[in-house]
């Protein structure tokens, strides 16, 4: 895949978190652009910590032309709280 084109997925306003996939199997989860880092032929992703999801713990490095694709994750809906029936005044 061209860096460009994960740049592009990066700067998307709003953002929307994306899974990419890598040929050979594996596959990361991007919840925020600054998880990324595109170089010239390589992306850097950083691992987040099981103990403390705001925390990068790792990084793992893939060659751009190893990048099959990017998927969009959907975002959950908000749950809505549920309302009150409106009452008829007699």
């Amino acid at each position: 895949m061209a860096p460009n084109d994960i740049v592009a997925e990066l700067r998307r306003t709003p953002f929307t978190p994306f899974e990419m996939f890598v040929v050979d199997g594996p596959s990361y989860r991007v919840n925020h652009p600054d998880q990324c880092m595109v170089l010239l032929t390589a992306v850097i992703v950083g691992l987040p910590s099981p103990n403390q999801p705001d925390a990068l713990e790792n990084y793992v490095k893939i060659d751009c032309r190893l990048i099959s694709r990017l998927q969009p994750i959907p975002r959950e809906p908000n749950p809505v709280e549920p309302r009150d029936p409106p009452t008829l005044n007699a």
